[in-house]
Parts: C-alpha cells; structure tokens; sequence
C-alpha cells in the first residue's frame, strides 16, 4: 500500500513540475434548462506563454484548444465546451505550461458527405 501511495505522490509531484500553472475555474448554470457544449474562455494573458493546456472535470481530461487570436505565436486564450445541468455548478481545474504541445482531440462531430441527385437539364 505504501508503494502505490508513493508512486502516486511521484506522479502528481512530477506532474506540478512541469506545470506552469494550475488554474481552478467554477462554472454555474443557474437557468432551469440543462446546458450542452456552452463555451468557456479563459483569457490566458496574466498566465504567460502558454504552449499547452489541460481541463480536467471530475477526474477526467476533456478537449480543450488554445487560440492565437492575433496571429503572434502566442496563445490568448484556451476554450473548452461545458455541460451543466440545471442549476449545476462544475469546478474545472486546468493546467497550463509553458512547455508542449496541446494534445488533438478528436471531432465531436462526424460529417457526412451528401451527393446532390443532378439534374438532366
């Protein structure tokens, strides 16, 4: 038991390390209707250069993106989609650092292409 505690704790050690910051963002829903993919955006400019991000919720990661809005080679800010239901308040905690690169998620959604019949004019 003392050995899975110590890896564990090796782990997060490392893991603070390399992160540059770790941010806790709490987001509400106060309306009576359930929110999917709502948008967050966190200014990343009091946080130095940020090269990549990770947002967890209830011990999970889930995708997020950093946007160079003017086009400098910096990132300005990181965007990730909340789903809260009604009433719910979520805490995100979000590491950021200033070394990496931000990981690819896959597409929520998957687009088909569609023929078009055409016409014998």
């Amino acid at each position: 038991m003392r050995r899975i505690y110590l890896s564990f704790l090796a782990f997060f050690l490392a893991l603070g390390m390399e992160a540059q910051t770790m941010v806790k963002v709490q987001v509400t829903n106060p309306s009576k209707v359930e929110r999917n993919d709502e948008p967050v955006v966190l200014d990343l400019s009091k946080y130095g250069e940020v090269s990549k991000a990770v947002v967890m919720v209830d011990g999970k990661e889930i995708p997020s993106q950093l946007d160079d809005l003017n086009r400098d080679c910096v990132n300005d800010e990181l965007c990730f989609l909340a789903d809260l239901g009604k009433r719910e308040s979520k805490t995100y905690q979000i590491l950021l650092f200033s070394e990496g690169e931000q990981s690819a998620y896959p597409a929520p959604v998957s687009y088909t292409h569609l023929t078009l019949p055409t016409s014998d004019l």
